[in-house]
């Protein structure tokens, strides 16, 4: 492809990770034309390198309305229409607390869970142990979400890359995008850093902290931190649950996956204000894996010379409020954003992807996105009389 060659569609979509290729898919279905660029290879990136989980229990309600799309319509639906099998599972979770305090201030999400259709159950750590024995002691409650899911993050985000390719969606890898050009204010055109260009009536930026540099390019701005994030995948052990489980406050998370080993993470400070191009590292340090490591004997003591078997480190692009912006922008017609997911993506990809389909569609979404919306973060003070969009 020369540089003066423009490669046109209906549709640019920037990044290839489990959004990316779910909004690719879905749109496919509507008979558009796709592109999907990809700085690097498709399915490389935090989408195949997760936990897998979608954890529903205490999620930010701006989010939920998402969320309970995807467990009641978009995953179930996926697993009858991928090739591959992607192992979803609606296997419930529990969200466990050491203290009183943590308790109790976890039953406060009782009355958004159920407004949201959400069944959610509040149990004592002498009941939690009689359906998972393996619980420590230490635990003494937890909230079981009958909603909290997984599916496996390699298969799915492949699966949909294979099945948007056969709908005939065309992807370009080591293609990073590096600014979008409108005409008379519409978004036009994605330039990549080789020089090429790709032309469509509407372009989607899915490309997880790439996004931020890429919008402003056209003047706008989703603030994102960067926050380090760890997980390590111990040997199989005897099965102890199908259940994810997760911390009160949400420090760490984990998994048993089908053959045995516990897939587990946590959170960092570390870097938390650093921004792309800043010299950030992809590292692990010395103290967060092991002291994931010691979460996970104390919760269940008879893993104590467990053997962990393999780590990885990466980045989140994490909003101020930990949750994630999804639009249309009025500013730039024919602009679409996806991105900020602040660690917990993944278990809602599928149904941002629908989503995203049906705003580029301008069909109504399936689900509520009106308070995820990139001006939540812009103060007041800086728009006057009516002018602020929402």
């Amino acid at each position: 492809m020369s540089n003066s060659e423009v490669r046109k569609s209906d549709v640019i979509i920037v990044g290839s990770g489990a959004v990316g290729n779910a909004a690719a898919y879905f749109l496919a279905l509507e008979g558009l034309s796709v592109t999907v660029l990809e700085k690097d290879t498709v399915a490389n990136g935090a989408s195949v390198r997760n936990g897998g989980q979608n954890k529903m229990n205490t999620r930010g309600e701006p989010e939920l309305s998402l969320g309970m799309y995807g467990v009641n319509e978009i995953w179930p639906r996926l697993m009858e229409e991928l090739d591959i099998d992607i192992e979803y599972q609606k296997v419930g979770g529990y969200r466990n607390a050491l203290t009183e305090d943590e308790f109790e201030n976890m039953q406060k999400f009782y009355p958004i869970a159920k407004k949201h259709g959400m069944h959610i159950e509040y149990i004592d750590g002498k009941e939690l142990r009689k359906r998972v024995p393996q619980f420590s002691e230490r635990i003494i409650g937890a909230g079981y979400c009958e909603e909290d899911s997984w599916a496996n993050p390699l298969l799915t985000t492949l699966s949909l890359y294979s099945k948007a390719r056969s709908l005939g969606v065309r992807f370009f890898d080591h293609e990073k995008a590096v600014e979008i050009e409108t005409v008379r204010g519409h978004a036009k055109r994605v330039i990549t850093e080789c020089g090429h260009i790709y032309e469509a009536d509407k372009i989607c930026v899915a490309a997880c902290f790439g996004s931020r540099k890429l919008l402003n390019s056209v003047d706008l701005d989703i603030p994102f931190t960067h926050a380090l994030c760890e997980i390590f995948v111990t040997e199989p052990v005897p099965y102890m649950l199908k259940e994810i489980f997760i911390g009160s406050k949400g420090g760490y998370y984990g998994t048993q996956t089908p053959h045995g080993s516990i897939v587990m993470g946590g959170g960092s400070r570390i870097g938390a204000f650093q921004r792309e191009g800043n010299h950030v590292e992809y590292r692990l340090t010395p103290d967060n894996v092991p002291s994931g490591i010691k979460g996970l004997t104390e919760l269940f003591p008879s893993l104590e010379n467990i053997k962990i078997i393999r780590s990885w480190s990466g980045w989140h692009d994490r909003t101020p409020d930990d949750m994630c912006c999804i639009e249309g922008f009025q500013e730039v017609p024919g602009l679409y954003a996806a991105c900020g997911f602040s660690g917990h993506g993944f278990g809602i990809s599928a149904p941002v992807g629908k989503v995203l389909s049906e705003l580029i569609t301008e069909k109504k979404p399936g689900a509520d996105i009106s308070r995820l919306k990139f001006d939540r973060f812009i103060p007041i003070d800086a728009f006057s009389g009516d002018d602020r969009v929402r």
